[in-house]
């Protein structure tokens, strides 16, 4: 396979004045989020007009060459599963998209099973792709070949896999539906928000006590001030696992740590973890963390209302072929039921569906809902 490695500036602006006439770009990235606490992207693929290039972000940090291209309407922007690259490009670079088309999304409304990159090279083209390469430390330099290789893979077939989408999703009559929610992720950004509790963001925080929520985010304070320091994933300082275990076992001490948990990161830092479990059992009742939780969430699968927009949703997607939190989520339906909306106009003016799930069944939905607010 034939492509680029751009290195420099001037290549980068050589390559960009190559493809000024292309109609649609195929974009895919990598970055190294698995090996450092502050990832970065470290690889940008491009595929247009028969060209691939692959843009060495660590030595090419400038790319407002590209930001037109990306913010140009007129020239179609092709990725699988965008949702974080586009925050990545903006993040890293300020890169703006218009005119998004993702592969992923539209396999998911065609109701393909699976919607891997992998998968769908396998099934749509008989291409083998090598993914233990997505784990590997892309800001190391120089990249090997083979690492290149299956980088420039991906992009060059994002173009012929969006044409065969885009013909099933005009046969079935989705194209609008994709074009809807690709429009709406071209906006997707990181949320900027250092002031917010770490334990809002773990897994299982929503079962715990008070007191054990305290626990939770006095360790995972001290494990992300070990992370920034060593330039690491919070993860390889000590996995979430083993923080579960701290508080499950009742781990107090030092010495319960070496007894009662069975990891060696852990054991690395159990001076430092069983200040922080002394500093959190500290914390007085009224100063405690408290999950945030509705109420009305916890009853939520039980209500009647709920149950009958559920049994509509699920009839309605099996018609479709498209999975049922895709034409109304979980979310969604909590925010409606809150609301109980008693017209279009007051279902509309809730900004809570989008354009093309609003066509499809707004007015199956307000008669369930005016059905239910008669009682």
């Amino acid at each position: 396979m034939h492509y680029n490695l751009i290195e420099t500036l001037k290549d980068l602006k050589k390559f960009t004045e190559s493809i000024k006439n292309a109609k649609k770009i195929a974009v895919d990235m990598e970055a190294d989020s698995m090996f450092h606490y502050e990832n970065r992207v470290c690889l940008i693929q491009i595929g247009a007009m028969k060209k691939t290039a692959l843009i060495d972000t660590i030595k090419v940090r400038n790319l407002d060459t590209l930001k037109p291209f990306f913010l140009d309407e007129k020239i179609e922007k092709i990725f699988h599963g965008a949702d974080y690259d586009i925050r990545c490009l903006y993040r890293d670079f300020k890169i703006e998209i218009n005119n998004l088309f993702d592969t992923e999304l539209a396999a998911r409304f065609l109701g393909i099973e699976h919607t891997n990159l992998k998968d769908m090279l396998k099934n749509y083209f008989d291409v083998e792709t090598d993914k233990r390469f997505q784990k590997k430390d892309w800001s190391k330099r120089p990249l090997p070949k083979e690492m290149l290789d299956y980088a420039a893979k991906d992009a060059s077939y994002l173009l012929k896999l969006s044409i065969i989408l885009k013909d099933e999703l005009k046969k079935r009559k989705k194209m609008a539906w994709v074009k809807d929610e690709c429009e709406n992720l071209s906006r997707v950004r990181f949320a900027q928000n250092d002031k917010e509790h770490l334990f809002l963001k773990f897994k299982g925080a929503g079962k715990l006590t008070r007191k054990e929520l305290n626990i939770l985010e006095s360790i995972l304070l001290f494990r992300e001030k070990i992370a920034k320091k060593e330039n690491l994933p919070p993860f390889k300082i000590f996995s979430n696992k083993s923080i579960l275990n701290i508080i499950y076992k009742k781990v107090k001490t030092e010495e319960d740590i070496k007894k009662k948990i069975v990891s060696k990161n852990i054991n690395k830092y159990r001076e430092e973890i069983a200040k922080s479990i002394a500093k959190a059992t500290k914390i007085k009742k009224e100063d405690s963390l408290v999950y945030p939780q509705n109420k009305k969430i916890l009853n939520y699968n039980s209500t009647e209302i709920v149950k009958k927009i559920k049994s509509y949703i699920r009839k309605k997607a099996k018609e479709l072929d498209i999975a049922e939190p895709m034409l109304l989520n979980r979310s969604q339906i909590f925010s409606i039921v809150k609301k109980l909306p008693n017209s279009l106009k007051e279902l509309k003016d809730l900004n809570i569906l989008k354009k093309w799930q609003f066509k499809i069944i707004n007015k199956d939905l307000i008669k369930i809902l005016k059905e239910y607010n008669k009682k």
